[in-house]
């Protein structure tokens, strides 16, 4: 489980010609015991169950990896807009949850990543804590 401060608001502000990506994992049994390890343009961050991150990007191409250990690999390649906020969601089962986006939404029948409204996050967010270990 994540142990970081809970999660309370969005963060207003983001930088010039920068975006905001919140990434989150609701709680599951499966993989529950290991952080779920994910590259964002190459740094690397892990998620805890019922964790969530924010990472400040530069707006453009991001590259988003995420995998158990090196098993069930799921990659995005997205292109973000600067002052603009991305909430990506990582979990199992959880049906139309999906921005209809082109290109939006990896997965198999097990795991599953992909870009969700700002509306559906704020439904989960407050259910996580901050969960970064490099």
């Amino acid at each position: 489980m994540a142990t970081g401060p809970k999660f309370s608001e969005l963060r207003s502000e983001v930088g010039a010609d920068k975006a905001l990506l919140y990434m989150y994992r609701p709680s599951a049994v499966v993989g529950s015991a290991a952080p779920l390890n994910v590259v964002i343009n190459g740094d690397k961050h892990d998620i805890r169950n019922d964790g969530y991150i924010v990472v400040e990007l530069p707006a453009g191409p991001v590259k988003l990896h995420a995998s158990w250990e090196g098993f069930f690999p799921l990659t995005l390649n997205y292109t973000l807009q600067a002052g603009s906020t991305y909430f990506v969601r990582y979990g199992s089962g959880f049906g139309n949850l999906w921005l209809p986006l082109p290109n939006a939404v990896v997965g198999s029948t097990q795991f599953q990543m992909g870009f969700v409204t700002e509306e559906q996050a704020l439904k989960e967010l407050p259910n996580m804590k901050l969960s970064d270990e490099h």
